[in-house]
């Protein structure tokens, strides 16, 4: 019994004299001792105390990278490695556990954007320096919609409309190609080129005069295949644990154009639709900005583009958590505006992306508002569409190889489109009509296949 007390007052004072410390030098001694001892369990007791005391030294965050390093904490230790990093950058075998703890957390640019600081004595026994040429990747596509279906046996100019005209859009093909160049350790060029063919057809209802006063319900349709071409190039720096991008992004396309011309005929009017083809080209900019702080990603994006008749401007704020500190989950919300004459488009969108095994990565993903021209992720992906998109959701599959990326999309979106009313002024000669617009909904439905070759 005695023994057991004695013991217990040794162990007792024995915390209290190396859990009691009043200057950050006592604390760094205290920390020191137990790491020396390899008491684990110390260290992270201590080095945390010190932290709620504000009596740490980058010593002290140094010897908790390093233990959580060995108790395989990789985010951890890239955390409180990050810390110590202004002091210790000099020192090879600190850059050493930065490096690899980053890495084994899945902070990949932010253990390359290391390398730089390394003697070249240290990068030569790393031997991961980057490949100029990182991955190169194909994809394809096909989005499609019932939306003419759904609209061809309904009476476009219904009530007192003489004529009513609207475009319907049938499908789109897309492919793509990319290609990412790393420079060095904390450049990366991403640069990508798609080439679409989007099918539509042009819808013209209207009331054909074949009497002196009376007229003919005419329908018809104009099928479009037209192509359209887009160029990207993002451009980024990383800087530990801060990213900054720019992006370019110019778009070529074709497209048909119908003008309705009305000649007066007796009591009615007489139609001819005179058609066109057109071209037109566009550009879009944008600055982005990013930092890890800990387990989030706080990120904003400014865009600039002509993608409209008029130039506007967007912004797009949005947020990355990863609870436990890796790629194996993590959560994504953004929101933006859109800003173009007087209009105001808002937007929004969250993403949830999980390891389901050691090779499946899944993501979920969905959004709201208005995405008509809304340029995001750096204008490497914009949604340059005519119409309003009003919501999205879908589901990306990523199958992991050793130099393979083998991903799978399947996505749909609610769109909005628009027809257009020619409605007679009553009692007004010569003959002249007013403009109403009606809209209308429709789902279009998409997959997407993409390989990726790492290097």
């Amino acid at each position: 019994m005695r023994t057991f007390v004695f013991s217990l007052i040794i162990f007792v004072n024995g915390f209290s004299s190396w859990a009691q410390f009043n200057t950050a030098a006592e604390a760094e001694q205290l920390v020191y001792t137990a790491f020396y001892n390899q008491e684990n369990q110390r260290v992270i007791e201590l080095g945390q105390m010190a932290i709620k005391k504000g009596l740490t030294t980058p010593d002290i965050y140094y010897r908790l990278g390093v233990v959580f390093y060995q108790m395989n904490h990789f985010d951890r230790a890239s955390f409180y490695l990050d810390k110590a990093f202004k002091t210790l950058q000099k020192d090879p075998l600190f850059l050493e556990y930065a490096y690899y703890a980053h890495l084994f957390a899945g902070h990949t640019e932010e253990a390359q954007s290391l390398l730089p600081t390394m003697p070249k004595v240290l990068r030569n026994r790393i031997k991961n320096e980057p490949k100029f040429i990182a991955q190169l990747f194909l994809e394809g596509g096909v989005l499609h919609t019932n939306e003419y279906d759904k609209n061809k046996d309904q009476d476009l100019a219904a009530g007192n409309s003489i004529f009513s005209t609207a475009t319907f859009y049938d499908w789109v093909y897309l492919s793509s190609v990319g290609v990412q160049l790393k420079p060095s350790a904390r450049w990366t060029i991403d640069g990508k080129f798609t080439a679409v063919k989007i099918g539509s057809t042009d819808r013209f209802d209207y009331l054909q005069p074949n009497g002196p006063t009376t007229n003919q319900k005419v329908v018809t349709d104009f099928k479009n295949e037209m192509p359209y071409y887009q160029g990207n190039v993002v451009v980024s720096y990383q800087k530990r644990n801060w990213k900054f991008q720019w992006g370019g992004g110019l778009y070529y396309s074709t497209f048909a154009s119908y003008t309705p011309v009305f000649v007066p005929q007796g009591l009615g009017v007489n139609y001819q639709i005179l058609n066109d083809v057109q071209s037109e080209k566009r550009i879009a900019s944008s600055l982005a900005a990013s930092k890890r702080i800990g387990h989030w990603i706080p990120s904003v994006n400014l865009a600039y583009s002509t993608l409209e008749q008029s130039p506007s401007w967007m912004g797009e704020g949005a947020v990355t958590w990863y609870p436990n500190g890796t790629n194996t989950l993590f959560f994504q919300g953004k929101g933006g505006l859109l800003h173009v004459n007087n209009e105001q488009r808002s937007v929004c969108g969250a993403l949830v992306g999980f390891k389901t095994t050691s090779k499946l990565w899944l993501e979920l993903f969905g959004g709201g508002g208005n995405h008509k021209n809304f340029v995001s992720s750096n204008t490497m992906y914009t949604y340059n569409t005519p119409e309003p998109i009003r919501w999205y959701s879908g589901i990306n599959g990523n199958y992991y190889l050793d130099h393979w990326i083998l991903t799978l999309s399947l996505g749909c979106q609610g769109r909005e489109g628009s027809r257009t009313d020619f409605q007679p002024v009553p009692n007004q000669f010569p003959f002249t009509y007013q403009l109403n617009e009606q809209t209308f909904t429709s789902t279009f439905y998409s997959i997407k296949t993409k390989i990726t070759w790492k290097f």
